[in-house]
């Protein structure tokens, strides 16, 4: 299926969700959701988003981690974008860009931690994932969420008014990755539209 086998009745958002629904559906299980209402609302926004995630896919058909990068690819070939993804493993990066390259050999690959990365990202950014540094599902946490927190910072003056922060691993009885974020994204009057696996906040 492609774009041009859409229905073209709706807001541009309704677009990509239906496309989103149709390849996905079936795929993405807990972060269906999730992934749908962050990329409706970013092509609601903008024409042409900039998506910028911290973490890379690192394993075939790994839907069960979310397989991100492979799902933005996809959808910037099909309405248009720019995907930037950033990782610190040089064998993920390679694994991602052997997916991706057969469907969009633009996306942006940059190796280097993802804070460091952001504090010096130099383009507007629509849609913030952040899905690097694994969490335990139990235990103490703390590490990962700081990590996590501290990628926010440094996005923060990327972002554009009309943003969405989309981060992974949250459902965990430990709090997840966005133990800390959330609490601070709520207090800097961000709007959560909705939490499963994923929590997607937008301004």
């Amino acid at each position: 299926m492609t774009a041009n086998d859409l229905t073209r009745e709706g807001s541009p958002g309704d677009l990509v969700a239906e496309w989103y629904e149709k390849e996905y559906k079936d795929k993405s299980y807990s972060r269906f959701e999730t992934f749908s209402i962050s990329l409706k609302t970013i092509y609601n926004n903008n024409e042409f988003p900039v998506i910028v995630e911290t973490g890379c896919i690192r394993a075939l058909d790994d839907y069960g981690a979310g397989y991100s990068t492979k799902i933005f690819a996809e959808c910037i070939k099909e309405f248009g974008g720019e995907l930037y993804s950033i990782d610190t493993n040089n064998e993920f990066v390679d694994f991602a860009k052997s997916i991706t390259d057969p469907i969009l050999p633009e996306v942006n690959y940059i190796l280097g931690n993802s804070i460091e990365v952001l504090k010096t990202f130099n383009k507007k950014i629509d849609l913030l994932y952040l899905d690097s540094m694994d969490c335990p599902p139990e235990g103490d946490a703390s590490k990962s969420q700081i990590h996590n927190l501290n990628e926010y910072y440094s996005a923060k003056d990327k972002l554009t008014d009309n943003c969405v922060i989309l981060i992974d691993d949250v459902g965990f009885d430990n709090g997840g990755k966005a133990l800390i974020t959330n609490e601070i994204l709520k207090n800097e009057n961000y709007n959560c539209l909705l939490k499963h696996q994923q929590v997607v906040w937008v301004r």
